[in-house]
C-alpha cells in the first residue's frame, strides 16, 4: 500500500516541477523586461532633460570640483 501512495505521489511530483520550472522563466522574463523598460524611460528623461538644457550629474559634480578649486585659490591669493 505504501509503495502504491508513493508512486502516485511521484505522478504529482513530475507535473509541479514544470510549473516551477515555467514559474522560474516567467519571472527571468519579467525582470528582463522590468530592466529594458526601466533602461528606456532613463534614456528618455535624459535626453529631454538634454533638450531644456537641464544639467547631467556629471555636469553638476565637474561644476562642484571647478568652483572649489577656485574658490581655494581666490582664498590663497587673498591671504597675500
Amino acid at each position: 500500500m505504501f509503495e502504491r501512495l508513493v508512486e502516485k505521489g511521484k505522478t504529482y511530483e513530475t507535473p509541479s516541477l514544470g510549473v516551477n520550472l515555467s514559474v522560474s522563466d516567467a519571472k527571468e522574463t519579467v525582470v528582463d523586461l522590468g530592466k529594458k523598460v526601466e533602461d528606456t524611460v532613463t534614456d528618455t528623461m535624459a535626453m529631454a532633460l538634454h533638450r531644456f538644457g537641464v544639467p547631467t550629474r556629471d555636469e553638476i559634480h565637474s561644476l562642484i570640483e571647478r568652483v572649489e578649486s577656485l574658490t581655494s585659490k581666490v582664498e590663497s591669493l587673498a591671504k597675500k
